[in-house]
């Protein structure tokens, strides 16, 4: 879907008989279809991310569309370099459901945002570039998707703008690479605009040259593997011809400083390039951006291993992924991690700490208690082990007896209910006991081991003893659910077709729920109980948390002086309405439908 905007979308600017597009008065009007958030437990959902997952593992470096792109000139935006300030947003994560997609959308739309800082309210100006940090729409990175939950919500919250027109920049991140780039290129390497940001880049990375001898780039790092050769002679060409004493913003799609402790290696490529890149031509690393972790948390350079005393002025490293999934949680994340760029260097180590957190790890932890209501937000999940329960009703030595048919089958095996003859039947069934096995060996594959056992004899030993627990959890689950529905089913019936039918589908219903519910508690005491930190992705995804939307407002002073404002929206507003009478053709088509909710400051950094 195009942008509704008359100018020719290829263009960076309009004339002057440009008119702003109509404003819908209806929903209907808005030519993009809201989305609700991705339900990551439905069957649907669970099946396509693997395959996208398993296709782009196996085919990822044959459709590495980088290499392709060298035929597209680079892209070195120099608009801002000869300005006294600049004003950056940056956020990441971002097309997910609508209502917090389009929460976040609106308020970087804004011309301004009154934020108590100090506290004073103090009027925070547009960015005159957005940079979206990875990971621009979810689940996969169709063109459907891309216009639904992204283009869409972006147009709607800022439709046109007047006068200078701030520009869009994006990194690509994992679920955009899905699709081998081609939604991410067509959307964001072609000069259109969206909604009235207009996008600049020509390839899937990028450099700003900013004032104050200040630079902004953004890496692609194709799904963590490596750094092409011609994304390698741009940013070197580009490092090469920096003055001397550049400070660079750099964006990255991951935030591997926190990835240290389960992979020594996953902070190979940043190091690459700081080591390859920067350091060669004395650029300053002063700040690090990256999404895919939909929190906020600040790591600061505390110096090298064993120093006392912090740098007066350290770099940072901070994660921003608040712009429209679902929560992640800070609570199961080091506090200190042991960076080295230079392997070949012993001394090269530095610890950087982590110093803010929003959530903060306390409500973090409290909050991953929310995968205990996994059925209630993952309907279409209760299905998988809804159908477990029928099926080990069906197959388990007891049930077969019971659910036979004659009265006096059913007399006789009514004389052994229990849980003893319903739990042995598991095994004593080969079709059950195989049931069981290959419900080991799927929850031992799923089993996602704590950072501290990575790899190695370690990470077999956790998953085994988590697949061996989690199983036996629904197992007792599958039993209490039978014996459940065979106690049911005699209240209405003394054998015969209605006492299996009647068992049959209270084993289905309850089933589902108890075996989610089961599945909910693993995730949250996985996640939640001290010392484990494990699932964190999988029980924060199961309890689908909309809120604690976090963006970033950055300003580059007069004095070349940097002040990052971590900026945090604590709900997301569910309900929209058009505003069809607004005569401001920058104002949102969409307004809240009962009161808006403004940004607060999570904190506020200085970078002299």
């Amino acid at each position: 879907m195009e942008p509704t905007q008359t100018r020719p979308q290829w263009r960076p600017t309009r004339s002057t008989d440009d008119t702003p597009p109509p404003r819908p008065r209806s929903l209907a009007d808005l030519r993009f279809a809201p989305q609700p958030a991705v339900r990551w437990y439905s069957p649907g959902a669970l099946t396509g991310s693997g395959l996208h997952v398993g296709l782009t593992s196996v085919f990822g470096s044959f459709l590495d569309k980088r290499e392709l792109q060298a035929r597209k000139a680079p892209t070195v935006d120099r608009t801002y370099a000869t300005r006294d300030e600049v004003w950056i947003d940056y956020t990441a994560d971002t097309g997910d459901g609508f209502p917090a997609t389009m929460t976040v959308a609106s308020h970087l739309a804004r011309r301004s945002l009154g934020v108590g800082i100090d506290g004073v309210e103090q009027e925070l100006p547009r960015g005159d570039l957005l940079v979206l940090g990875g990971d621009e729409v979810y689940p996969a990175a169709s063109a459907e998707d891309y216009e639904n939950r992204l283009e869409g919500p972006f147009r709607a919250a800022l439709p046109w703008t007047v006068g200078d027109h701030p520009a869009m920049y994006a990194v690509p991140g994992n679920h955009d690479w899905y699709d081998g780039l081609t939604g991410f290129l067509r959307l964001f390497t072609q000069h259109r605009w969206v909604g009235g940001w207009t996008t600049r880049q020509s390839r899937s990375y990028f450099a700003v040259e900013l004032p104050h001898n200040w630079w902004l780039w953004g890496v692609d790092i194709q799904l963590d593997m490596y750094v092409d050769e011609p994304q390698l002679e741009f940013f070197g060409d580009v490092a090469a011809k920096a003055s001397p004493g550049a400070k660079l913003i750099l964006a990255t799609p991951v935030p591997t400083w926190t990835e240290l402790e389960r992979d020594p290696n996953a902070y190979r490529n940043l190091a690459f390039i700081e080591r390859t890149l920067l350091r060669p031509n004395g650029i300053d690393l002063r700040l690090t951006l990256a999404g895919d972790l939909h929190h906020y948390t600040r790591y600061t350079l505390q110096g090298s291993v064993g120093d006392e005393e912090p740098p007066a002025s350290p770099p940072h490293k901070i994660t921003s992924g608040g712009g429209g999934a679902f929560l992640h949680p800070t609570h199961d994340l080091r506090r200190e991690v042991a960076i080295i760029v230079d392997p070949d260097d012993p001394g090269d180590r530095v610890s950087y700490r982590m110093v803010a957190a929003y959530p903060d790890p306390t409500t973090s932890r409290r909050l991953s208690l929310r995968a205990l209501g996994l059925p209630l937000r993952n309907h279409s999940f209760m299905v998988v082990p809804a159908l477990l329960s029928l099926a080990a009703l069906w197959t388990n030595q007891f049930g077969l007896r019971s659910l036979g048919g004659t009265d006096e089958t059913f007399a006789a095996a009514a004389e052994r209910w229990g849980w003893s003859d319903l739990f042995t039947g598991l095994f004593r069934n080969p079709v059950s006991a195989l049931t069981v096995v290959v419900l080991f060996l799927g929850l031992w594959a799923f089993a996602r081991t704590p950072p501290w056992a990575p790899r190695g004899w370690p990470r077999y030993v956790a998953k085994t003893v988590m697949a061996a627990i989690h199983t036996m959890a629904q197992v007792l689950a599958v039993v209490a659910v039978a014996l459940l529905a065979i106690t049911a089913a005699s209240a209405v019936a003394d054998g015969g077709w209605l006492f299996t039918a009647t068992a049959s589908l209270v084993a289905f219903v309850a089933g589902g729920v108890v075996g989610s519910v089961v599945f909910g508690a693993y995730l949250a005491a996985a996640n939640g109980l001290p010392g484990i930190r494990a699932h964190g992705n999988e029980t924060f995804a199961s309890a689908r948390i909309t809120g604690y939307k976090n963006f970033l407002r950055m300003h580059l002073d007069r004095e070349g002086r940097l002040t990052v404002h971590a900026l945090g929206i604590e709900h997301a507003i569910g309900d929209w309405r058009p505003d069809p009478d607004n005569d401001d053709p920058e104002a949102s088509w969409l307004v809240p439908a009962s009161g808006a909710i403004g940004p607060h400051l999570i904190e506020k950094v200085v970078i002299e």
